[in-house]
């Protein structure tokens, strides 16, 4: 239980916080505007219905988590 709430936490610091990946995390959020006009942050796009838009918001994640080198922690 303590290791989920651990792993959970380094994710949305990296995905949402960590300013050491903020110029790749501004070029995510430019794409997924892109996909998702009306949910502008990454908090927002857990409820995404449509299945090509959650392709390409996985996608999109993946190559972020790539040029981060962070693939392998989530």
């Amino acid at each position: 239980m303590a290791i989920e709430r651990l792993k959970r936490s380094c994710t949305e610091h990296l995905l949402l916080h960590c300013p050491r990946h903020h110029s790749h995390r501004v070029a995510l959020l430019h794409s997924l505007s892109a996909i998702h006009p009306h949910r502008p942050t990454l908090t927002d796009l857990g409820g995404c219905t449509n299945a090509t838009q959650a392709f390409k918001t996985l996608n999109l994640t993946r190559t972020f988590l790539q040029k981060t080198n962070q693939l392998h922690c989530i």
